[in-house]
C-alpha cells in the first residue's frame, strides 16, 4: 500500500493499492464505498470489475477532477510550475493547504472514468452536499435519476 507523501503518488497507486488488497484478501460481493478522489478510485474497480462489486457508494465522489476540475482552475503560473515538476499548494483555510503535483496529473490521465466504455450495473449511491445560507440539500444521485430532499 501506498505510504509516504500525498505528493508522489497519484490515482493509479491508490487504485492498484485497491486492487492488491482486494486480491489479497480474496473479498467477494464487495460494497465500495469511496469519498472524494476514493470516490473516483471506487468508481474505477466498479467499472473494470463490474461482477464483484455488489454496491457502489459515493460520497461526494470527484471523478476526473484532474482534468474537469483543477486544471481549469490552475493560473498559467501555476501550470508551468507543475510542468517543471513543481508543486503547487492552494490553501482551502487556514487549517488545509491541497498540494497538486505532477504525479497526480500525470498518473490519473490513464484513468479517467469519462474514457472508459463500460457501465456498471450494481446498485449504485452517490451523495453529495450543496450548502446554502438557508438550507441544507443532500443529493442522491444515480445515472437515470435524481432525488433531491431538503432538511432545514
Amino acid at each position: 500500500m501506498s505510504s509516504g507523501n500525498f505528493t508522489d503518488y497519484g490515482v493509479g497507486d491508490w487504485y492498484e493499492d485497491l486492487c492488491n488488497m482486494i486480491k489479497n484478501l480474496k473479498i467477494n460481493d464487495i460494497v465500495l464505498i469511496g469519498s472524494s478522489m476514493g470516490g473516483w478510485i471506487a468508481m474505477l474497480y466498479a467499472l473494470r470489475f463490474p461482477k464483484k462489486v455488489k454496491k457502489l457508494i459515493g460520497i461526494a465522489p470527484a471523478p476526473d477532477f484532474t482534468t474537469d476540475l483543477v486544471m481549469k482552475k490552475l493560473t498559467k503560473a501555476e501550470k508551468k510550475r507543475i510542468k517543471m515538476n513543481g508543486i503547487v499548494e492552494k490553501k482551502l483555510n487556514k487549517d488545509f493547504t491541497y498540494k497538486y503535483s505532477p504525479k497526480l496529473f500525470l498518473n490519473s490521465k490513464k484513468h479517467l472514468i469519462k474514457n472508459i466504455n463500460k457501465v456498471y450495473k450494481g446498485e449504485e449511491y452517490y451523495f453529495m452536499e450543496v450548502k446554502t445560507s438557508q438550507f441544507h440539500t443532500y443529493i442522491t444521485i444515480n445515472f437515470l435519476e435524481i432525488k433531491i430532499s431538503q432538511y432545514s
